[in-house]
């Protein structure tokens, strides 16, 4: 069970952070050569979206396991009626170096049919008159797994998919999750494939976070983001901010996850108390991003404090839904590079399913 999640205890290896603005090139490039190009696609929420800039219109989505795509736009016409436009297309998921430099996850584009003629509430069943092609030309551009820009000739719309539950979707991340993670090595000398799994418990988090000793603070997580960090057993207040949890014995299965997310980490610096390393989990409303940074867990000027940066392995992690998280890693600035973990190495993902909790022994 030792190192449970092999993808990510390469975390053992870097303490750092990357932010990847939607839209714009990523601070961290990743390396070309070390592209992972066989990771799943990233798929856009299933479900209703709409533009909080232009409500009283919107988009129901939804994908097939193969990229079979049918969304829906509801509308009015010129005379303020009520019309329904279809596009049915395949979702085009990006390759890993469009998704990290840009932020695009993917898109789809085809012609809007409206459907006429079809059956009305109270009404005797009709048959539908079929479906016209329009004059529209739908485009669609998917910055986040809930967040979809749509152009229609000169009409632009940014359709967010609503939480509701009345919530963030950061909320979400609070509970118990089982973990799988996957990383693929290509070219040294062989190709490899780890594949492993575990389960943590995540908790807000209470403690100052701060860049780490070199790190760029071009790359900072944002400063409105929440943050949340993986413990076992039953999370308790902790006096100097850290969590800490009530004495018992621990799940190992969690406890060996958390293990194998950190690592043992060594930022070879001699004038910081090293006092141990948490994955540290983030989410920003204003941007809608959510991340993963390894944070080294530091006593500085006598008070607790989680370090990110200058190393690390960061994932971007995308909501599929409440209980559904999937991410993408990228190797930052490791401190021993060897064959396995080379800086801007883009392979790794990690897959996150929601359990009741906490976890905890049996």
């Amino acid at each position: 069970m030792k190192q449970i999640l092999a993808i990510v205890a390469t975390l053992a290896l870097y303490v750092g952070v990357s932010a990847v603005a939607y839209g714009q090139a990523a601070p961290y490039p990743p390396n070309p050569a070390y592209i992972n190009a066989s990771l799943a696609p990233i798929f856009p929420y299933r479900g209703t979206y709409y533009d909080p800039k232009q409500p009283g219109t919107g988009l129901q989505v939804d994908v097939g396991a193969t990229g079979n795509a049918f969304v829906t736009y509801y509308s009015y016409d010129a005379n303020g009626n009520t019309a329904w436009y279809i596009v049915q297309a395949p979702y085009q998921p990006s390759d890993e170096a469009t998704r990290w430099t840009t932020g695009v996850i993917g898109t789809l584009t085809g012609p809007f049919y409206q459907a006429k003629h079809g059956q009305c509430l109270g009404c005797p069943y009709t048959p539908t008159g079929g479906a016209e092609v329009s004059p529209f030309t739908a485009n669609l551009v998917w910055v986040n797994s809930r967040e979809v820009k749509m152009t229609v000739g000169p009409q632009q719309w940014d359709f967010i998919a609503p939480n509701l539950d009345g919530l963030t979707d950061g909320d979400y991340l609070t509970g118990s999750w089982v973990v799988a993670a996957t990383s693929n090595y290509t070219g040294y000398p062989k190709t490899a494939t780890s594949t492993s799994s575990g389960a943590i418990n995540l908790v807000p988090n209470t403690t100052p976070v701060v860049l780490g000793e070199g790190a760029d603070p071009a790359v900072a997580i944002p400063a409105s983001a929440k943050t949340y960090v993986a413990v076992c057993g039953i999370p308790v207040p902790s006096t100097v901010g850290l969590p800490t949890v009530v004495p018992r014995n621990f799940n190992l299965f969690c406890d060996e996850t958390i293990a194998g997310i950190v690592g043992e980490v060594d930022i070879g610096s001699s004038d910081i108390s090293m006092v141990g390393v948490v994955p540290l989990f983030w989410y920003d409303k204003a941007t809608n991003r959510m991340g993963l940074e390894a944070a080294l867990r530091q006593i500085v000027d006598g008070r607790s404090v989680l370090a990110i940066g200058p190393r690390n392995l960061h994932y971007d992690l995308y909501l599929e839904g409440p209980d559904s998280i999937l991410g993408r890693g990228i190797v930052e600035n490791p401190f021993y590079p060897n064959p396995y973990n080379v800086d801007g190495m883009l392979n790794a993902g990690i897959v996150m399913t929601k359990v009741p909790g906490p976890v905890a022994e049996m």
